[in-house]
């Protein structure tokens, strides 16, 4: 689950620069970029992660103080040029990518969910590229030095993660067997009863509604 953790982390750091870029840009343009390529769906798709993926298996997502203290290492300080800024959030945006990847998702709604963070992330970088092709070749920027520094946020950040979620592995009760059995539910079995159930219900209203009317006709 640490890979998960790790996503979230990198989804909030990624916000995180998208917004402080969209306030100490030096053009109009790049203002608006900012806000273009961190979309709001990003905060239901971190929502998602910790309903869909983490609960749903009976386990639990970190808390919120854990994941901000990761997110603060994972978040690039703001450099002296555009350009450089862009090129972090290129790079913070291929990071998700990467991690999203990595993933091997088990239930289909998994899938949907990294899908939508590829889509996301991919919409991104196309128009940072293109922003970045705006610069030309300027071989003041390091390229090497700041993809050193994106991964070493990013190595801090799972140091935090791994040391929070050993933390909550040592401290926390076991689940017990009922809360083993409900996280171990099929839900499609469930949802299928639930709607098998619902559609008799409809067809025996349905049956009553038509003898209720033949009745009054009948005068029975």
């Amino acid at each position: 689950m640490n890979k998960y953790n790790l996503l979230v982390v990198l989804i909030q750091a990624y916000q995180n620069a998208c917004k402080d870029f969209h306030y100490f840009c030096r053009s109009y343009c790049k203002h608006l970029l900012a806000d273009e390529i961190n979309s709001d769906d990003l905060y239901d798709i971190l929502d998602s992660i910790k309903e869909n993926v983490f609960i749903a298996k009976g386990e639990k997502p970190l808390k919120a103080k854990e994941y901000a203290e990761a997110v603060a290492k994972a978040t690039p300080e703001l450099k002296d040029t555009d350009e450089k800024n862009l090129r972090q959030l290129y790079l913070l945006a291929e990071k998700i990518s990467a991690t999203a990847d990595s993933l091997k998702p088990e239930r289909r709604c998994e899938n949907v969910l990294l899908d939508s963070i590829a889509d996301k992330m991919a919409h991104a970088e196309t128009l940072l590229e293109i922003e970045l092709r705006g610069f030309g070749i300027n071989e003041n920027l390091d390229i090497k030095e700041e993809f050193d520094y994106i991964d070493s946020l990013v190595s801090e950040a799972e140091e935090v993660i791994k040391t929070a979620h050993d933390h909550k592995a040592a401290t926390e009760t076991p689940v017990d067997r009922k809360e083993a059995k409900v996280a171990n539910i099929d839900y499609n079995k469930v949802a299928k009863k639930v709607l098998d159930y619902e559609a008799q219900n409809l067809l025996v209203a349905e049956n009553e509604d038509t003898l209720d009317k033949l009745s009054k006709k009948l005068g029975v």
